[in-house]
């Protein structure tokens, strides 16, 4: 399992668990390791 898809499931949890916060921040700090975007 690849850092990546480790980092997918924990998003995926998160938004599971609150998807009513704004964790975009998140998401935006993690993938911009990667310089990746998704909406």
């Amino acid at each position: 399992m690849t850092i990546d898809e480790v980092r997918q499931i924990i998003l995926n949890i998160l938004e599971d668990i609150a998807p009513d916060e704004d964790i975009s921040s998140i998401d935006d700090n993690t993938k911009g390791l990667k310089g990746s975007n998704r909406s």
